[in-house]
């Protein structure tokens, strides 16, 4: 009896080894497939977010590696593991503020093939921890099977998750402590970890609050300044600055990013509200014809955002400020500024 329960176990285990080895078969089999999906869907989802201006901290990507795909199987038993199991390919977008997640939910549903979605939030008491995020399961769409990257992968899955950088950063510390749900967490450490989770999702929603806050701020400040002239007394900071850039440079491209370093500009030209207004105002009326005459220098279509309107204007008008960053005649850039500071002095004589 005992020798034949061995047999049934030494069959049993042949058994599962061949399925183990028929299901990795097919794995490296479709891998490419899956790998390359995952390569084309990342840089289309990059080049979504850039066209509609969404900031963003990271898209990832991954293919499951095969360990984790055959625990997966033998834990839940899939009688059909490469239809079944959706998160085979994986996408996330890490984006910065809750309001974001909306956005690029609706830009998602619009341009993929949308199988199922899921806010894991829907799924949580208000006294329960867990991580909150979008997931979606989706195709590309009919249209983009035409182009080359794309082709042939109209059968693939994809899981496709949205969170901003708190709700990332839980959930990776979540499962790095390996509590992926409440039953896996120690009664005594439940209330910390719940309170945890609370002070995540607070700061979600501060940060949420301080950037409209901020944006207001900016706003009232462009429309007095429409009413009352741009007040030449406030201190210079990022807010104030992009408060003149809108007020002056209204139809031009922001450039929040480099605010900062702009500053650090201005400060060691020593660079006052006063005189940017003054360089402005001066230089404003030719500053169509600048851009006009730099197209044709650079053979481009070009046009200044905020931030290079007001260096051109300063790097022109002002010697401190173009010696402070270094403009020469080395580039055409450089060329075409002290053309133009030469000719600005010859005129103000």
């Amino acid at each position: 009896m005992v020798i034949l329960e061995s047999m049934e176990e030494i069959i049993q285990d042949e058994r599962e080894r061949e399925e183990q080895e028929r299901i990795e078969s097919k794995y490296n089999e479709l891998f490419p497939n899956y790998e390359r999906l995952c390569i084309n869907l990342k840089n289309s989802i990059i080049c979504l977010l850039q066209d509609n201006n969404i900031a963003y901290l990271d898209v990832q990507s991954r293919v499951k590696e095969f360990t984790s795909f055959f625990e997966k199987i033998s834990l839940k038993h899939y009688c059909n593991p490469f239809n079944d199991i959706e998160d085979l390919a994986g996408i996330r977008i890490i984006c910065f503020y809750p309001s974001d997640i909306d956005i690029i939910n609706n830009l998602i549903k619009k341009h993929f093939n949308i199988l199922s979605e899921e806010n894991k939030l829907d799924k949580l008491d208000d006294d329960k921890f867990g991580y909150r995020s979008t997931h979606f399961i989706l195709k590309v769409k009919e249209e983009w099977l035409c182009v080359p990257n794309f082709k042939g992968l109209e059968s693939l899955k994809v899981e496709l998750q949205v969170r901003t950088i708190l709700m990332h950063a839980w959930a990776d510390v979540s499962h790095k402590l390996l509590y992926k749900k409440e039953a896996d967490v120690p009664k005594p450490l439940r209330r910390e970890l719940n309170l945890l989770s609370a002070v995540f999702e607070l700061a979600d929603k501060q940060f949420e609050r301080l950037r409209q806050e901020r944006n207001n701020y900016i706003e009232t400040l462009t429309e007095q300044a429409k009413i009352n002239g741009f007040d030449l007394t406030q201190e210079i900071n990022v807010d104030s600055i992009q408060a003149f850039l809108n007020f002056y440079f209204s139809d031009r491209e922001k450039s929040f990013d480099g605010i900062p370093s702009f500053i650090e500009e201005m400060q060691r030209a020593n660079i006052t509200f006063d005189a940017l207004v003054d360089c402005t105002q001066k230089l404003e009326p030719l500053l169509n014809g600048y851009e006009m005459e730099y197209r044709k220098l650079v053979n481009d279509e070009w046009k200044w955002t905020q931030l290079g309107i007001i260096r051109l204007i300063l790097d022109i008008s002002n010697d401190k400020f173009s010696q402070s960053r270094k403009v020469t005649t080395d580039s055409k850039y450089g060329k075409f500024v002290i053309q133009k500071r030469v000719l600005l002095k010859k005129a103000s004589k």
